[in-house]
């Protein structure tokens, strides 16, 4: 007899003559998904049966029988095992029974934490790519990569590990048809190829959403949600997701959550989203490297923004203020605290026995502080006589010259500590306040609000840091090397960056040729827009940089 209820797997009954039912752990569209006990080895089991009401339907059984073969095929630590699969005789129901995974789905994941730090996104990021590496090399494309269908196990260590689920609706590129894509997929991940159900999907199409999951983490919202609360309807929204991103992503996360993105992003999630494939990462490894390269330049930038700071304030505590060493993995940059007090200076220790011994130590300390701020400023006098002649010929967008060097301003938010902690450069304290937010969205996918966090004020009388401009572009060139295209020009570019005294890029132009209006020449402006400076006085300053693509 055909089973026409899930309510007839009932916990005790045994399924297909081997798999006894303990509980279900969860119902969709396509099936449902129970723990069972297999009889035979006492095994705790994964069963997957497929929706009763689609039993019927072929291209359905189809797609549910694609996935065991398409898990079963490939071995990959990313992938669920697929351990038995069959119709059960007595219900007519297909079933999949796979490993039983313990822990949560990233949308689980993203409800509970809101924002993963840069160093759990990037370990998340490799090992889901990882496993589209052997899928993609066999041939299949997902189509639906989201949140809802990356499950975070922990490994026998306790470290985080991604599986990828949910394959019943990828594309066996091998036996597809050209120009034969198709509208499935979930519209807040779909790449315009899938949306329209026109052109070719492949790799590209999976990166166009693996782009939108980084955003995601980061943010702790998808990009598109501003749009997905919109009353307009659902051509409206689905035109915005056609013609995709106009808004650049750092603009979009400081407007809406008050979140700085790493410097770089806004060129990298351009190359992933970008509307015509061939103009997208051509494979998850090149993906996944220009994303490694990006966390990179954003610790650079971190150690040498932070290196240029007075090196008094960490003489002045008793105690060191930097937090756990995993505050360099977050979102929010992290700056010297250097508008507190100074009537908070710690009071003088009585005397002990060792007294005289520690004065020698602390003689000693500070001689050595003592020689590094002298090569500091020598460094600093150096650094400003050769960049003088370049940057006092570059007026501002008000017209006002260069503003000359000054430590950095402080500035920073509360920061979550993340699960990954790796091998720190640098941290700093934090204090932060927070502020009302959104309404929740129509629908549950997107998880609550992300909390956010109001950056200080520029302290009185700060002045325009070079060398953190300096530091902050140079840190960026590397993700302009993305930008250089097949039979594009080359050559070197001039950028006219400007940056608002809050700190922020208001401007990146690419200037003359061969770049200048080109794609190539906008991917290299937006490049630089994620560039930050501590917050300064006055009017705003533009600062010069040259980029050669080769």
């Amino acid at each position: 007899m055909l089973v026409t209820s899930y309510d007839q797997l009932e916990r005790g009954s045994v399924f297909y003559g081997r798999y006894r039912v303990e509980r279900r752990l969860g119902a969709g569209a396509m099936g449902a998904v129970y723990e069972v006990v297999d009889e035979r080895t006492q095994s705790l089991r994964a069963l997957k049966v497929m929706q009763p009401s689609l039993v019927r339907d072929p291209v359905q059984r189809e797609r549910f029988a694609q996935e065991a073969q398409i898990t079963g095929k490939i071995e990959s630590d990313h992938l669920v095992r697929v351990l038995d699969a069959g119709v059960d005789p007595a219900s007519g129901m297909p079933f999949l029974t796979m490993e039983l995974l313990r822990g949560e789905t990233l949308s689980k994941e993203l409800e509970r934490r809101r924002v993963l730090p840069v160093a759990d996104v990037k370990l998340y990021l490799q090992q889901i790519s990882f496993g589209l590496t052997k899928t993609h090399e066999a041939g299949i494309v997902h189509r639906d990569l989201k949140p809802d269908n990356l499950f975070v196990t922990k490994r026998d260590d306790g470290s985080p590990c991604i599986k990828i689920l949910d394959f019943g609706i990828a594309k066996v590129v091998a036996r597809s048809q050209p120009g034969a894509a198709t509208r499935v997929g979930t519209p807040l991940y779909m790449a315009p190829e899938q949306l329209a159900g026109k052109g070719t999907v492949g790799p590209p199409t999976d990166i166009h959403a693996l782009g939108h999951l980084a955003y995601e983490m980061l943010v702790g919202e998808p990009y598109w949600a501003e749009e997905g609360r919109s009353t307009e309807g659902v051509m409206p929204f689905f035109e915005k997701l056609l013609k995709g991103p106009v808004e650049l992503p750092g603009v979009r996360a400081k407007r809406r959550c008050d979140v700085t993105l790493p410097p770089g992003f806004d060129a990298w999630f351009s190359k992933c989203v970008a509307h015509d494939s061939a103009d997208r990462y051509s494979s998850v490894s090149e993906f996944l490297d220009a994303f490694v390269q990006l966390t990179e330049a954003k610790a650079a930038w971190m150690a040498r923004t932070v290196a240029a700071a007075p090196l008094i304030e960490a003489l002045e505590s008793p105690q060191s203020n930097a937090k756990d060493s995993s505050d360099l993995d977050t979102i929010v940059y992290p700056r010297p605290n250097l508008n507190r007090d100074f009537d908070e200076t710690p009071p003088i220790p009585r005397a002990t026995k060792r007294g005289f011994r520690n004065m020698k130590m602390a003689a000693v300390g500070a001689a050595i502080v003592g020689c590094i701020l002298v090569i500091l400023v020598v460094m600093d006098v150096r650094s400003r006589s050769e960049e003088t002649d370049v940057l006092s010929t570059v007026p501002s967008a008000s017209g006002s010259p260069v503003e000359p060097e000054a430590a950095p301003s402080a500035s920073s938010a509360e920061i979550e500590p993340p699960v990954i902690v790796e091998t720190p450069v640098v941290s700093a304290s934090a204090s932060s306040s927070s502020a009302p937010t959104p309404p929740p969205l129509h629908t549950s996918m997107w998880g609550p609000p992300v909390n956010r966090s109001k950056a200080k004020e520029p302290s009185v009388g700060a002045v325009f840091n070079r060398g953190a401009a300096s530091a902050a572009l140079g840190a960026l060139g590397p993700a302009t090397k993305g930008c250089k295209k097949p039979n594009g020009p080359t050559g070197t570019a001039r950028v006219i960056v400007t940056f608002a005294p809050s700190g922020n890029v208001t401007s990146s132009q690419v200037q003359g040729a061969p770049f200048a209006g080109t794609p190539v020449g906008n991917c290299i402006a937006a490049a630089f827009r994620s560039a930050k400076v501590p917050p300064f006085e006055g009017s705003p300053v533009a600062v010069p940089r040259s980029v050669t693509i080769k």
